[in-house]
């Protein structure tokens, strides 16, 4: 908070995104998840009172900038963290595909590193002061696109209770977006139409992303975990009873239960095949229509 108070903008780097967590977590850190909910809606002031004395953030605004591995994630997951409303403030871009191995990375782009350092710096000193618009084509293509996105999050039940505390939150990243890009790109306080096509396909990205992530990967319960072990493992191929004992290290106790319940879905069904004139059950992953 004191440092805040020198500096009210700016962005904190945590470079292993489980170990932010585990500070926020510290009993001598407690409110600091809801000190910084709050300051997310970026307050024109921001007055605590500490024993001492009375800290004053003015004009608060501060990004933090961390990553981890999706595992890591998971396991220090906790479900009161995504639904107070902490977690789903932040935006995920999950890589779930290495496409690539650099075994000696060559030395860093300093070019590169400058160049963008040049464009962030001219955006904060950029002349331009006062509210921002939208143009009148700009305004009703932003508005088409949230009646869209809107009714599409009533009427699609698989947005659970979870994925809607991320889905509601892209529509204000919509905004801020669409201003740092218009002042980038246009120089100019009035969003274009331009503007706006290009962050609907920033945060339709997002929403798949964000949609997948929570849907499919994170989890609560030891079913919820087992179910998500043995869906990774089903294909559209097939893989036996003993394949999936055999990958998922679960008991058949463990295991029939969340098949019965993947079947019953309608996720997976079953399929036979002949080996030694014997049939064989195997389970496929329905492939999407």
């Amino acid at each position: 908070m004191e440092i805040l108070e020198i500096q009210p903008q700016g962005t904190f780097v945590f470079y292993e995104f489980l170990s932010f967590l585990g500070l926020l977590s510290r009993d001598y850190m407690q409110g600091a998840k809801a000190f910084l909910t709050d300051l997310y809606d970026t307050p024109s002031n921001y007055i605590r009172k500490t024993k001492l004395r009375e800290i004053n953030i003015k004009k608060p605004c501060i990004n933090i900038i961390s990553a981890t591995t999706l595992d890591w994630f998971m396991e220090g997951l906790k479900r009161g963290d995504l639904m107070g409303g902490f977690l789903p403030r932040f935006l995920f871009v999950p890589a779930r595909n290495k496409l690539k191995s650099i075994y000696l990375p060559p030395p860093a782009d300093e070019n590169v590193k400058a160049m963008l350092v040049n464009e962030l710096r001219n955006l904060t000193r950029s002349e331009l002061t006062g509210e921002m618009t939208f143009s009148d084509e700009a305004r009703k293509l932003y508005e088409e696109w949230c009646m869209k996105y809107e009714s599409n999050i009533q009427q699609n039940n698989k947005y659970n209770e979870l994925l809607l505390g991320f889905l509601i939150r892209l529509e204000i990243y919509f905004l801020k977006f669409a201003m740092l890009e218009n002042i980038n790109r246009f120089h100019s306080l009035t969003i274009r139409p331009e503007t706006i096509k290009t962050i609907t396909q920033v945060i339709n990205w997002l929403v798949n992303q964000t949609t997948n992530l929570v849907s499919e990967e994170i989890t609560f319960t030891k079913f919820q975990k087992d179910r998500k072990k043995i869906i990774k493992m089903i294909t559209p191929e097939g893989i036996t009873r003993r394949e999936l004992i055999r990958s998922t290290h679960l008991s058949l106790k463990e295991l029939n239960p969340v098949l019965e319940t993947l079947l019953q879905e309608e996720a997976i069904y079953i399929d036979f095949i002949k080996t030694s004139g014997k049939s064989t059950i195997l389970y496929k992953i329905k492939k999407p229509v």
